[in-house]
């Protein structure tokens, strides 16, 4: 949710900002991203305005969004994490060696 109200108020930039913060967070800096503090501050870090990101968060308009991401990735059958999807049809789930995943993509063109 606190991801797609980045993407929200920055576009797909935004969101990887906002993700990679959080990420930085979690893992580097040991703290508790399950709590509101640590994700505002996060928001506010990459640049977010925090007042709308707290009424984004919870919002009916981001649920949805965040719905509609599920559908779609259902779509493609994801169904664990992380999962590669490419050209809308090969799909590469778990996580993979770098030799797996140069193996993946070579016969795709890219």
């Amino acid at each position: 949710m606190a991801c797609k109200a980045a993407e929200l108020q920055r576009g797909q930039a935004g969101h990887w900002y906002y993700f990679d913060r959080v990420q930085r967070a979690h893992l580097t800096e040991c703290l508790n991203i399950a709590t509101g503090e640590v994700l505002e501050r996060c928001a506010v870090d990459v640049g977010l305005d925090r007042e709308r990101f707290r009424r984004d968060v919870p919002s009916t308009a981001v649920r949805r969004a965040v719905e509609a991401d599920m559908e779609v990735a259902a779509g493609y059958g994801v169904n664990s994490t992380p999962t590669i999807v490419v050209n809308e049809k090969h799909l590469l789930s778990g996580a993979v060696s770098y030799d797996r995943l140069i193996d993946f993509l070579k016969p795709l063109s890219l």
